[in-house]
């Protein structure tokens, strides 16, 4: 324990080294000024924020809010100290240009989950349904009380945070995926495919951790009741420890739960029809099905697909299970959520023309192909937020769902003219079209009646049941008649040559056009889609992991609904819930005491009566997801005079002081003539403080740091401004350092830095950076004898500007496990200015220092959580002055280590000093000169995530990796290296008797190769290599490096 204790006061004083690394990072765009005028609204425990544009989902939100977190909150038995904020955008769109969790890293776990939850606050957009809408907040709710609860904000509750451990992944998203959705046919049809006896919960749940965290929450709700939710969530948040809660709540330990789990759920798969998962679609990975249909335009099956925001129109061969690209839209991102509308396919009944609707930087355009090969593309007009779905009623004549300046409504398009007519106008979400064969218009809505004038959300609420009703172009709404019994010799279902069909009409429910009306039917999915084909009945649908199968169904029976709208698949296939008991798996002795007495006869009876566990099987209990038939008793009525105009709010985001060497800045250092070594930072103490607005628009940091040496000290302050299209950084920067140069002389620097970053964002990945630099040095010799009284010193000045290119799209699957590419290209020009003694004489110094470089990087996960990392850098420094680069070593090296063997070439005109890693296996400086190369190649392998789950305890354990690394680099003076200087070294030394140069060759290139650990301990991320030099006869000499932070 005391050597634990010693490493620990003395690692900050060991860091030593980091190099200066190159920064990337994301964007998000604002393409319109919608979001620059925001309003406020509160409730007693809400705060809302919208724009003008997102007023009336605003409006539903505070109406129904305080419903939801009263049922929220006695399901926790939690109270949370602060109002809960709630930002509201009008659609999928605008919520994608939210500056909202920019800095938050993106991962496997959360880069689609919405809404976004940060503290308390919640980023909500309206997507078409104000059902979905009401879910969505619910689910946030959820949320920000399940964080509050296990990570709390208190400084108690942050100490008890860092020492317990990380709750499993499938405890926190399956409670709020059950308590918002509730347990359906399709999660019980999933977990069927997914069964295996032979799997325990531990490893099912580390497969698939969504499901099995649902689908245990609903066992624990069925078994136990509701109540016991809260409970052990209570004493979960208590113990610090999941087995410990369940002893006291349930009177089990935890592993006789699992089995518990596993029993309920085998004896309710038996009752299920195996697993019909057999004909496979072959689609890309993550790639999904948006719609299905027969096209007469490429008399084939098509289906639009939409992969990470990269959009697909594909022909289906159902005989082969193939698919064929046709034509694509976009490109893969993991950054933001796709749509789940677009693209939408639509396509003239002659089949001579079809048209792609997607979105573009904020606007809707719908691409249109003839078989004529004529090619257009129709803007839709700025008042139209999102489109939902449409149809051609001509060649220069479209009808469309979508969402415009007030809900979702029913519009029509002539091309030539772009003339907008609105159909229908009401609260109500009119979000499907069908054209019949008599022209007929059908669409989809939750209105309680076919005529509605209502335009204000007040006491009614647009969340019933979907129906179908008939259009005119007159604007009359009429409803469709709905049917509930069919079966396969029902010769009217093929009555008409192409039926309008509604999928997802509700949760499994498709609707078919029918001569007396629409037929109901079932499905077994959410995301099932039905066409009708020869009499029979084709479906589409989405199975587990996102994979999707097809399967032809010939007896329509199967695919009726009772009386509550579930679907039956036989008569033995219905499940009822009777009472029943579930065995203990595990026997415990009875025996608490022995009596002097004797033992009673009733003892047993007795001991029984009170140790017998919970496991009787109660009635289900319909905690489900929002719906028709949910109550809202305490309505909150929105109040317009209580609305204010939103000024500017600024919250406190960070204010720690934590142990830090990192390089702020550009990380040079300026170069004098008196040291021969690159000074790498030294430790010291930062003491930060961090300050966001509400939207995140604005940034504001400053921050102090002096080494534990006490020679010198850092401060700076910086400003963000992200609110417009255009990103600016405002930055001041102070630096002072002393250095020892003889025995009796100390040079000290005082380094005075100006800069400003602008940045114009291509799209989410791409982007163009201007960095501006004004930059000050005065280097003097403090006063330690009298010969120097008179100097002043000798002021340095200089500006630069920097352009780069930066791309990046990396994914992060855990802790320094990433995926994807990242890459800068960059060249920079700087001037020296002249200035005398007083500054009363500024001028133009003579010639330029150039710098060209880039630095390239491709993580590609392997083996699902390993990742193989290679980086490819280089920089180039020339002109009149030039930077003089050392070559070796790793970043963050606590214990550096000097290579004093090579010198700089004397003929070199160096302004600054700088560090270019990785090259393990050698010393810091191993080659010197203006320009350097060097590329990295590491697997990186958690190993211990392959036989433990992702929530153990320690997380030493839970993120130790391995890592084989293999590094090359060489350095070289001027832009170009020449072959006959880069391979020869020049020693130099002279006395006033004897002067020598030597010329000796050396290795134009280093290399490096070994293997290290990687791990997380006492808040900082280690890395230990054991590297060997690498050259033409074999491996030699090896080094330990022993260093900070992740790898590049």
């Amino acid at each position: 324990m005391r050597f634990i204790l010693f490493w620990i006061l003395l690692l900050p004083f060991l860091l030593g080294a980091q190099n200066a690394s190159e920064v990337f990072g994301k964007n998000k765009i604002q393409y319109n000024r919608d979001q620059h005028d925001w309003w406020i609204y509160e409730t007693t425990n809400f705060v809302f924020y919208w724009y003008g544009r997102s007023k009336n989902s605003a409006q539903f939100g505070i109406e129904i809010c305080e419903t939801l977190n009263t049922d929220i909150q006695s399901l926790f038995e939690y109270h949370l100290k602060d109002k809960i904020e709630v930002i509201i955008y009008a659609d999928h769109s605008d919520a994608m240009q939210s500056n909202l969790a920019i800095l938050d890293p993106v991962s496997n776990r959360n880069w689609d989950v919405e809404p976004k939850v940060v503290d308390q606050t919640i980023r909500l957009f309206f997507d078409g349904s104000h059902v979905t809408f009401a879910n969505d907040l619910k689910r946030g709710i959820l949320k920000v009380y399940f964080n509050s609860m296990f990570s709390g904000s208190s400084f108690q509750q942050v100490v008890q945070k860092i020492i317990s451990y990380r709750l499993p992944d499938w405890f926190e998203n399956g409670l709020i995926d059950f308590l918002s959705d509730g347990w359906n046919p399709n999660d019980l049809r999933e977990l069927n495919a997914l069964w295996n006896k032979k799997k325990s919960f531990t490893s099912f749940s580390k497969n698939q951790p969504d499901l099995a965290g649902k689908s245990f929450w609903h066992f624990i709700s069925t078994t136990y009741g509701k109540k016991s939710i809260s409970d052990f969530l209570y004493m979960a948040r208590i113990n610090k420890e999941i087995n410990r809660a369940s002893k006291i709540v349930f009177q089990t330990q935890f592993s006789n739960l699992e089995n518990s789990w596993k029993y309920y759920y085998q004896h309710e798969i038996e009752k299920q029809k195996p697993s019909e998962y057999q004909n496979k679609i072959k689609l890309k990975s993550n790639e999904k099905i948006i719609d299905f249909e027969w096209s007469k335009y490429f008399e084939s099956f098509i289906v639009t697909t939409n992969q990470f925001g990269k959009l697909r129109l594909r022909t289906l061969d159902l005989s082969k299970k193939k698919v064929k690209t046709k034509s694509s839209f976009g490109s893969k991102t993991r950054f933001i959520r796709p749509s789940n509308y677009y693209p939408i396919y639509l396509e003239l009944k002659n089949g001579e023309q079809y048209g792609i609707i997607t979105e573009k930087q904020n606007r809707i355009f719908c691409a249109i192909r003839t078989k004529q090969n004529e090619k257009s593309n129709i803007i839709f007009p700025a008042e139209i937020q999102q489109v939902y779905d449409a149809i051609f009623l001509s060649e220069d004549e479209i009808l469309f769902s979508a969402k415009g300046n007030g809900f979702v409504d029913i519009y029509s398009m002539q091309f030539k003219t772009r003339q907008l007519k609105k159909l229908t106008e009401d609260i109500y979400d009119d979000l499907k079209i069908g054209l019949g064969e008599d022209h007929k218009i059908y669409f989809t809505s939750n209105r309680k009646e076919a005529t509605s004038t209502i335009q204000k959300i007040d006491s009614i609420f647009p969340t019933n049941k979907m129906s179908i009703y008939s259009l005119t172009k007159q604007a009359k709404v009429s409803k469709e008649s709905i049917l509930k019994e069919a079966n396969n010799t029902d010769s009217s279902l093929n009555s008409t040559k192409d039926p309008v069909i509604f999928n997802e009409l509700n949760d499994f429910e498709t609707a078919i056009q029918h001569n007396k009306g629409f037929l109901l039917l079932g499905t077994h999915s959410k995301k099932s889609h039905l066409l009708l084909s020869n009499n029979k009945l084709l479906n589409l649908f989405e199975g587990p992991e996102n994979k999707y199968y097809s399967e032809e169904i010939e007896d329509f029976s199967l695919l009726r609904l009772n009386e509550e709208q579930t679907l039956i698949q036989s008569k033995d296939s219905s499940v009822t819930m009777n009472s029943k008991e579930i065995k203990p798996q595990v026997q415990h002795s009875q025996e608490k005491f022995i009596s002097e007495f004797g033992s009673s006869k009733f003892k047993d009876k007795l001991l029984q009566e009170f140790s017998k566990p919970k496991h009787t099987v109660k009635d289900k209990i319909p905690f489900m997801k929002v719906s028709s038939d949910l109550f809202f008793p305490d309505v909150h009525d929105y109040n317009s005079s209580l609305t204010i105009a939103y000024r500017d709010r600024f919250k406190i985001e960070e204010l720690s002081y934590d142990i830090n060497n990192s390089i702020l800045f550009n990380g040079l250092n300026t170069y004098s003539g008196f040291q021969k070594d690159y000074n790498t930072p030294k430790s010291g103490l930062l003491v930060k403080a961090r300050v966001k607005e509400n939207f995140e628009n604005y940034w504001i940091e400053c921050g102090f740091r002096f080494p534990f040496d006490f020679k010198g000290s850092e401060a700076y302050i910086l400003f963000e401004n992200n609110k417009k299209r255009w990103d600016h950084q405002y930055a001041i920067y102070r630096k002072y350092t002393k250095e020892t140069v003889s025995a009796n002389t100390v040079l000290a620097t005082n380094t005075f830095l100006v800069n400003h970053i602008a940045k114009y964002a291509l799209d989410h990945h791409r982007s163009f950076r201007l960095n501006s630099t004004f930059r000050n040095d005065h280097n003097f010799f403090l006063l330690t004898n009298k010969s120097i009284l008179d100097t002043i010193g000798k002021y340095h000045q200089r500006i630069g500007t920097r352009l780069e290119y930066v791309f990046d799209n990396v994914f992060n699957y855990s802790i320094n496990i990433n995926d994807g590419w990242q890459s800068k290209v960059f060249a920079e020009a700087s001037k020296r200015i002249n200035s005398n003694d007083n500054f009363s004489s500024i001028s133009l110094g003579e010639g330029f220092l150039f710098l060209l470089g880039a630095d390239i990087r491709y993580h590609k996960n392997i083996l699902k959580r390993s990742s193989w990392s290679n980086r490819f850098y280089t920089i180039a420094s020339f002109g009149s002055e030039e930077i003089l680069y050392s070559l070796g070593g790793t970043e963050n090296w606590l214990f550096p280590k000097y290579n004093r063997e090579v010198n700089p070439s004397l003929q070199g005109n160096y302004a600054y000093q700088g560090l270019t890693t990785e090259v393990r296996g050698h010393y810091l400086g191993a080659r010197k000169g203006s320009s350097s190369l060097c590329f990295s190649s590491e697997i990186r392998i958690p190993f211990l995530q392959y036989l433990l789950h992702s929530s153990w305890k320690n997380s030493f354990f839970r993120n130790l990796q391995f890592v084989g690394f293999l590094d090359y680099g060489m350095s070289w003076n001027g832009l170009i290296p020449k072959w006959n200087e880069v391979s020869t070294q020049v020693f130099q030394s002279e006395n006033p008797s004897v002067k020598i140069k030597l010329n000796y060759p050396i290795d134009p290139f280093i290399a490096g190769n070994g293997f290290g650990l990687r791990s997380a301990l006492f808040g900082y991320f280690l890395r230990l290599d054991y590297a060997w030099k690498l050259d033409r006869t074999g491996w030699k000499d090896p080094v330990f490096h022993l260093s900070l932070g992740l790898d590049f």
